[in-house]
């Protein structure tokens, strides 16, 4: 099997990503990795280079897609809500992920004041579109709470894909407690437990510029 680093993004993620697809895909190869799996938030724009990328490095790419989830006709308040990362596991669900990005672009309405450059958010019945030709990863919150589990249950009962449990660190020192309730999770569901990278650049030094993206995000500042 080979070794795959899972929930990488790019630039192509507004705000959160600091390095370029290529750069990504470049460093995931000169480590050693076998392929990697890179998951934009709302957007395949970057896949094009990324594809171009791989090819040249000789590394496997996993095509997909981030998407932030958002509770049945609400648009807001989604610090709580996991994210669902999409795989396509061939050309079929390749076209199935374009298909609810279209989908999503064309009915979803941003609140008041938020660019159009933000990426979409995804409520849990538009899942029932993925088929098993597209491989899920649920991303939990942060920090999980007492609502997380529901969440779990509802996408694994509205969609046929097969469904995997993420987890990852954010090394803030609270890194223990998070993975024991992300396994948790994963246990309780019967969900196959998978690692993800959650990297946002390519090397050490783009961290300020990612650190900057972050800040700009949320609103606040280096200080806060």
């Amino acid at each position: 099997m080979a070794h795959t680093v899972l929930g990488t993004v790019s630039n192509f993620s507004f705000l959160r990503g600091a390095s370029h697809p290529h750069d990504m895909i470049t460093t995931a190869a000169a480590m050693g990795w076998q392929a990697i799996g890179l998951s934009d938030y709302g957007t395949m724009a970057g896949m094009v280079r990324a594809h171009m990328a791989a090819k040249q490095a000789g590394i496997t790419l996993l095509i997909g897609v981030c998407l932030e989830m958002v509770a049945e006709g609400k648009t807001t308040d989604i610090a709580t809500m996991p994210e669902v990362i999409l795989y396509a596991r061939n050309r079929a669900g390749y076209g199935v992920i374009c298909q609810l990005l279209s989908h999503l672009n064309m009915s979803y309405e941003r609140p008041k004041g938020e660019g159009s450059s933000q990426a979409v958010k995804a409520r849990f019945a538009e899942l029932a579109r993925l088929s098993d030709d597209v491989i899920i990863i649920i991303q939990p919150p942060a920090m999980p709470d007492e609502h997380t589990i529901t969440h779990y249950r509802k996408i694994a009962a509205i969609t046929s894909a097969p469904i995997y449990a993420g987890g990852y660190v954010m090394r803030d020192g609270r890194d223990e407690e998070r993975l024991v309730k992300m396994h948790a999770l994963a246990k309780q569901t019967g969900l196959p437990f998978v690692a993800l990278s959650a990297a946002l650049y390519h090397q050490s030094s783009n961290r300020p510029l990612g650190d900057v993206l972050c800040c700009i995000r949320h609103k606040t500042t280096l200080q806060d």
